[in-house]
């Protein structure tokens, strides 16, 4: 008999699945044997499943999960079905870990979902473990892993690939609710030690936070290998397929969104982060400090990151070596890109500290970013400027540049650079559209969505209407990647105000009384002496006014998106008032009680949103 003619049942018996023999515990399950033309193709890769784990939504898919992966060879494709499954435990129940060179596949990943119940953590507590020992590559797709949610504890991680990991690729499947991360690479662990090695793409990491802790994608190598195979100023460090690469991947509300330690080498690469929790950097790389080693090498470019409230920084980087490049930061961030020294600043150089960093076309809010190394106590003070220098330690531009204009350290081994080829070789299932990144538009009117000729206040209505959408074709959606999304509207702000007869930002009539986008309304002029105005803002405007001595403006948003209202100009703001972000039906106050003239701004739109208050005796 073939064994793609028969299902098997499972209860309390050793059976033979495939080829293997299976002992099941108490809880009946069942599983299903397929011949290759029967596949689970959509979502993900075209594939056909070797096995598909038949199980009832609300099931706890743990033990079935857990008999077919100790049981899998090389090649096999473990497919799991739609549904809300719980999860106790872990996978494997014990040893180091399921083998590489199998491929575990959902539905989707909003069809599958496996929740973990319990409490169980720590690195050996992980829901899935894989001990990368085959140097096959490593397959998962398509389903969420949620952890242990709002009773976070630290430990809890969802994925947790150990070893020699070779060509991995993990993709379309969401990372939420874990205390420690979702995500998790560490080298120096499993069975056959070394440097991990693939893309993860296309996935989301939410909500993986706990104080301290709570990490989207955790990148651990392998303790001194990097530093030997690249020791300092190796001229062929970056550039090369011997990393972990991330990119266009979603990630909010996580602590890191990325963090690195112990020889770890990463690619973050055309990512979009949103809101990441506690006062800590962004995007990190350590240096030595808790692990044997520090961080090896980093390179960080292409990505949008976008926090309300304001956290500590953007990127933040405390050893090895790297790129950093252009990355754009919306907003939240009080130090854009920041440099500091795990393990204080007391001799120089310090062991894995910074010594060949390149920085160039970041910008914060329209403008360049800022590289500042830092002079808070918690990071060493004044001391850490003794070992982390401009033109020593870090150059403002690209390693061609430093190395034609003479202001590097002689030492400094990478004379040029080149990013490795996007999308990754490996991303099978890649857009090929990076997403993250410098979203500014190379068509003047791309956000024209009604394609009247104008970028305004019709198209942004249009966008926020179908904002979500998910339909393929969506007018809407600009970028074209089958969503209506923050790239979508990043991309109409941009070209806010623009026109195909006047390519850059003018005013135009409305047909309606709404103040023009691009800031050119009649100043209001006030007759009598009121001592309270407000002052609408709309449409992406802020309003001129002119006050007498004594008046209190209070500015109220009307808008769907969040602003300020800020004293000055984008280069030169004066502190007079500065409001935190605005978000829809939030006002703002200040009293004028000296006449003048004073510009104002938005933070966020600072480009296209500014206007002036004249104060009058």
């Amino acid at each position: 008999m073939k064994r793609a003619d028969f299902i098997i049942f499972v209860d309390l018996f050793v059976v033979v699945l495939l080829g293997w023999s299976i002992s099941i515990g108490p809880s009946p399950v069942w599983a299903k044997a397929l011949n290759e033309t029967e596949d689970l193709s959509e979502p993900g890769l075209p594939v056909s499943c070797t096995v598909i784990l038949n199980v009832q939504n609300g099931d706890n898919i743990q033990p079935v999960l857990n008999a077919a992966t100790s049981k899998a060879q090389v090649g096999d494709v473990i497919c799991v079905p739609a549904g809300n499954f719980t999860f106790t435990g872990k996978v494997p129940s014990s040893g180091k870990g399921i083998t590489d060179g199998i491929y575990i596949k959902g539905a989707g990943m909003d069809q599958t979902k496996i929740i973990k119940q319990g409490s169980a953590t720590g690195f050996s507590n992980a829901m899935i473990q894989v001990d990368c020992q085959t140097g096959q590559p490593f397959r998962f797709s398509d389903m969420t892993l949620e952890g242990t949610g709002t009773a976070l504890v630290e430990g809890d991680l969802g994925l947790y690939l150990k070893g020699k990991c070779q060509n991995f690729e993990i993709f379309n499947s969401r990372f939420t609710g874990f205390g420690r991360a979702g995500l998790t690479f560490r080298g120096n662990v499993g069975s056959t030690n070394g440097q991990p090695q693939g893309v993860v793409y296309d996935n989301r990491f939410e909500d993986n936070y706990l104080r301290g802790l709570g990490y989207g994608i955790e990148v651990i190598g392998n303790d001194s290998e990097a530093w030997s195979t690249y020791p300092r100023f190796a001229p062929n460090l970056l550039g090369g397929a011997d990393n972990v690469f991330i990119e266009d991947n979603y990630f909010e509300a996580n602590r890191h969104t990325v963090a690195s330690n112990n020889g770890s080498r990463y690619v973050f690469r055309c990512n979009q982060i949103n809101d990441n929790r506690e006062d800590a950097a962004a995007i990190d790389a350590h240096g030595k400090a808790s692990w044997d080693r520090g961080s090896r090498s980093y390179e960080i470019y292409e990505n949008t990151l976008d926090n309300s409230p304001a956290i500590i920084a953007g990127v933040g980087i405390r050893g090895g070596d790297g790129v950093i490049w252009n990355n754009t930061m919306v907003k939240g961030y009080q130090e854009h890109i920041l440099l500091w020294n795990d393990g204080g600043a007391s001799s120089y150089p310090r062991q894995d500290q910074i010594r060949e960093l390149y920085i160039w076309g970041n910008t914060y809010q329209g403008g360049p970013a800022n590289v500042e190394v830092c002079t808070r106590s918690w990071c060493g003070g004044g001391s850490v400027t003794n070992i982390i220098q401009e033109n020593r330690e870090y150059y403002l531009g690209t390693p061609e540049q430093a190395a034609t204009d003479g202001a590097t350290n002689a030492q400094w081994g990478i004379a040029s650079y080149t990013s490795y080829p996007y999308p990754h070789v490996l991303a099978s299932n890649s857009s090929g559209t990076c997403l993250g990144g410098d979203l500014q538009a190379t068509n003047p009117l791309e956000g024209d969505i009604d394609q009247d000729g104008d970028v305004d206040i019709f198209d942004y209505n249009i966008l926020i209407e179908n904002f979500g959408n998910t339909n393929c074709g969506n007018v809407a959606d600009i970028n074209g990647d089958c969503k209506v999304d923050i790239f979508d509207y990043n991309l109409l702000v941009t070209n806010f105000g623009k026109s195909s007869a006047t390519p850059t930002p003018t005013a135009k009539p409305t047909p309606t009384p709404t103040p023009s986008p691009t800031n050119t309304p009649t100043p209001t002029p006030t007759t009598a002496a009121p001592k309270e105005v407000t002052s609408n803002i709309f449409s992406f405007t802020l309003e001129d006014l002119t006050v007498p001595v004594g008046t209190t403006v209070t500015w109220v948003n009307q808008d769907g998106v969040q602003h300020t209202t800020t004293s000055g100009t984008p280069d030169n703001p004066t502190g007079v008032w500065d409001s935190p972000l605005l978000s829809k039906g939030d006002t703002f106050s200040h009293t004028f009680t000296k006449a003048g003239v004073y510009p104002y701004f938005c933070r966020p739109h600072s480009s296209f949103m500014k206007a002036t208050v004249t104060v009058v005796e």
